[in-house]
């Protein structure tokens, strides 16, 4: 949650050179990876899955807020490995590396604040999602 709305990160740990070109993503085959591979999800397509997550988000606050669309769901992309290299051609969300992170958030478009009820909302509903999440763990 930040003041302006909702922030969600995808986070992916892969290491390597990364690169996403007319939206297919990749992973040259090195043979250093072959037993890695057994225990690392695959790198799938991370912008879809960032577009799934951000849709969920939309679709719960939708259901417990009046008026959510007007409160503005960004999503990140963050690779968290360190040895993680990014060739990004044309991506329609930010894919950043962990380490760059604070960075970009720091240098992202300032909007408008959303008004105290908003914000106490937005913080209701993601601490009733985040405490059923954990109670159903248990």
């Amino acid at each position: 949650m930040t003041p302006s709305g909702a922030l969600v990160l995808k986070t992916k740990y892969h290491d390597g050179e990364i690169t996403c070109k007319n939206g297919k993503w990749n992973r040259p085959w090195k043979w250093t990876r072959l037993f890695g591979a057994l225990a690392q999800e695959p790198l799938g397509d991370p912008l879809a899955e960032m577009q799934y997550e951000i849709g969920k988000l939309q679709q719960l606050l939708a259901d417990k807020i009046e008026n959510a669309a007007t409160i503005p769901v960004e999503g990140y992309v963050v690779f968290t490995d360190p040895r993680a290299r990014l060739s990004i051609d044309d991506s329609s969300l930010p894919v950043v590396l962990a380490d760059d992170l604070k960075e970009t958030l720091r240098k992202s478009k300032r909007v408008q604040p959303l008004p105290s009820s908003v914000l106490e909302n937005l913080d209701r509903v993601l601490n009733e999602y985040a405490n059923a999440k954990t109670t159903k763990q248990r």
